[in-house]
């Protein structure tokens, strides 16, 4: 066999091997729940079987000698010769972290050593200690004795703290990365096919009644006019292939919710809605390690300790619920516990102390419930293995304002915290809103906006020589003018009231108005990459290409609005 033959049987089973990892990792979780459920026992022992036979078959042998003492492992735990301690299922779990990195490891170099001495002793050792001592059976979640798995926060360089340097890291790091694989579905691409086949058709009709277009002009608006629908469905079919479902991302959570409960010395049980609906693999491998840090929070800042609820007349151990679904072209994701909840009071103080806010607030509840998402903040005084750093939660916000998302956060005293992050299905399409600045095209997300008024109808009032606010309605809100944020006057004067609108978003709880000169419509935008000579321009987010062949810059009203915020440096449209 060729070396590319060999290659690409070992991409396959890179691909396969994820998923057989992401399994194993689950019904692990699932044996320990249930105190060794036979039938978990059974499908965990085929999965590492097949990731043996074929990490074999496909010459990493390394890989399949491992297996094959975990093998051993399982199938002296389904017989009853080894108990299933707590020490056992943190060893397995160990090695299925351990797998999980092989693979990445081997995605990138498949002539790698992997040494495995030092978990095959591991695992020879919790076998003989539980085949020749009488272990107490596995309680889940209770405390390890020796053995406690360190936790870090996500390193705080991992914030996004503006779109143009996030998307120059993501260029830079694209160069160096391995090629990803999705395993798809065989309906997704039969729907692509058929697709596309009506496009030839109506294409090749196009192509026959160029040869008399007065005749076939009727004939010519109708292919017309199925080929934009067809466009739209091979467009669709093809934004389905980039869908994965969040499963593996669930699995993940769990496993995060277990080892925070050990450390801490929680109990918890997990509670999974939702898990089979997709979402945009880029979304979900953005957003995995912000869910990650609220599980941890859930456990570590939520759940009482199982004698605190006791005494408050709970059960002892704690539940947390993670749900995922969809709502129009939306997408929700909510962690929920039944612990202590959020006192705003706490955390009033809190931010006062730490000079977040002065001692003469009048913030509202909403408003000091998301401080616990400024950098820095922390209710703990003292940094443990989970938290208290001030860095996850702020990593949870931006992200979520990168993906284009929202958020929100529900809690009560003494009954739990809600946090829902809502978010749109796909990065790559999406509904913009075309406007005219200073005579140039851009396009804003209509996700952004929360209403669009004439210019005229508002009353305005300068602050000072810098700010200016409008009246809406019985709102006074803050009113900057874009084209004076992006540095575009040309020296004509392209305003004009009677075009002249005001695009309303709400930013950090707090609206804004933006001031355009004109609103040509909605857009339906694909986006592009930015390139490295537009990270100049505030607020720039990304491109696309108009119908007429023009590019336009895709530009982010948050921030824009935190780049004026940080200039002050502009001179505002005045009106009479």
């Amino acid at each position: 066999m060729n070396d590319e033959f060999i290659k690409n049987l070992q991409d396959g089973f890179l691909v396969e091997a994820e998923e057989l990892i992401d399994q194993a990792e689950s019904l692990c979780l699932n044996i320990e729940k249930a105190k060794g459920d036979s039938g978990s026992f059974d499908q965990i022992k085929r999965v590492f079987h097949n990731f043996k036979g074929s990490s074999k078959a496909v010459g990493f042998d390394d890989l399949a000698n491992f297996s094959h003492h975990l093998e051993n492992l399982l199938v002296a735990l389904k017989s009853g010769e080894t108990a299933l301690t707590t020490k056992v299922t943190n060893t397995l779990l160990e090695c299925i972290d351990r797998l999980r990195n092989d693979v990445k490891l081997l995605k990138k170099d498949r002539t790698i050593k992997l040494d495995h001495a030092q978990l095959k002793a591991k695992i020879m050792a919790v076998q003989t200690e539980a085949e020749n001592k009488e272990a107490p059976p596995i309680k889940p979640n209770s405390k390890p004795q020796s053995e406690t798995k360190k936790i870090s926060d996500p390193p705080p360089s991992d914030s996004p703290k503006n779109p143009s340097t996030l998307n120059q890291a993501q260029n830079h790091a694209n160069k160096d990365a391995v090629d990803e694989f999705i395993r798809v579905p065989l309906k997704k691409i039969d729907d692509l096919l058929n697709a596309f086949g009506e496009q030839v058709i109506y294409l090749s009709a196009l192509d026959f009644y160029k040869e008399d277009l007065n005749k076939y002009r009727d004939d010519i608006i109708r292919s017309i006019f199925n080929l934009k629908k067809t466009a739209f469905d091979l467009q669709q079919s093809t934004l389905t292939l980039r869908m994965i479902n969040l499963k593996s991302t669930f699995s993940k959570l769990e496993r995060a919710i277990r080892d925070a409960a050990q450390v801490t010395g929680k109990q918890t049980q997990c509670v999974l809605i939702g898990a089979e609906n997709e979402l945009d693999k880029v979304i979900v491998d953005q957003l995995s390690d912000p869910l990650i840090h609220l599980a941890r929070n859930a456990v570590d800042h939520g759940l009482e300790s199982p004698s605190e609820r006791l005494a408050k007349g709970k059960p002892e151990s704690g539940t947390i619920h993670l749900r995922a679904r969809r709502e129009g072209v939306s997408f929700i994701i909510e962690i929920e516990d039944d612990g202590t909840g959020l006192n705003p009071q706490k955390l009033a103080d809190k931010a006062i102390s730490l000079g977040i806010i002065p001692p003469n607030h009048n913030k509202t509840r909403e408003e000091l419930l998301n401080l616990i998402f400024e950098d820095g903040f922390s209710t703990k005084e003292q940094a443990s293995e989970l938290s208290g750093r001030g860095v996850g939660m702020n990593i949870v916000k931006e992200t979520t304002l990168h993906l284009k998302g929202s958020y929100e956060i529900f809690s009560e005293v003494n009954k739990g915290t809600l946090f829902r992050i809502k978010l749109p299905l796909t990065l790559s399409l999406f509904n913009g809103l075309l406007v005219v600045i200073s005579g140039q095209k851009f396009i804003i997300p209509s996700s952004q906006i929360h209403e669009i008024v004439k210019a005229q109808d508002t009353k305005g009032l300068n602050v000072d020589s810098n700010s200016r606010v409008i009246q809406i309605r019985d709102e006074i809100l803050e009113l900057l003018d874009i084209s004076s944020i992006l540095g575009r006057n040309d020296g004509v004067d392209h305003r004009d009231p009677k075009k002249d609108m005001i695009l309303i978003a709400t930013i950090d709880r707090i609206k804004v108005g933006f001031l355009v000169n004109q609103v040509l419509g909605v857009h339906r935008t694909v986006q592009k990459p930015i390139s490295p000579e537009m990270t100049t321009c505030p607020g720039a987010s990304g491109v696309t290409i108009l119908g007429d062949g023009n590019p336009a810059i895709i530009l982010d009203l948050r921030y824009l609005r935190d780049y004026i915020q940080g200039t002050k440096s502009f001179t505002t449209t005045r009106y009479a």
